[in-house]
């Protein structure tokens, strides 16, 4: 089963202790897990959807883990949603994601 986690962090190197210990407990608990952080990936917002979309073809779970922004997405992680996540890809009747796992993580309070 393969897991992609895709970090959507603005910084995660310095700013947040939580999520840096998130990422470092799914890297221990998760080896062989591919670990994206979009920020990093992704710096200009300038998102290479076919290499993303086929990144979500091979996953059987896919984990988000992010923070929560005044009940929102960060932008890396919303732009990452409005341009990868199409209809005909992610909805829709000629949809492939179906029966993927997709879990939303974000740290506690």
């Amino acid at each position: 089963m393969r897991n992609l986690i895709l970090v959507g962090h603005p910084d995660l190197s310095q700013a947040s202790l939580a999520n840096r210990t998130i990422v470092a407990c799914l890297k221990n608990q998760l080896p062989d897990a591919e670990i994206v952080d979009l920020t990093k990936t992704n710096p200009d917002f300038k998102i290479d959807v076919p290499t993303e979309q086929e990144r979500l073809k091979q996953a059987q779970n896919i984990v988000f883990q992010f923070p929560l922004y005044w009940y929102s997405l960060p932008a890396i992680l919303k732009a990452y949603l409005d341009n990868v996540f199409t209809h005909g890809f992610a909805h829709g009747s000629t949809a492939v994601l179906g029966g993927k796992n997709l879990i939303p993580q974000t740290p506690p309070d």
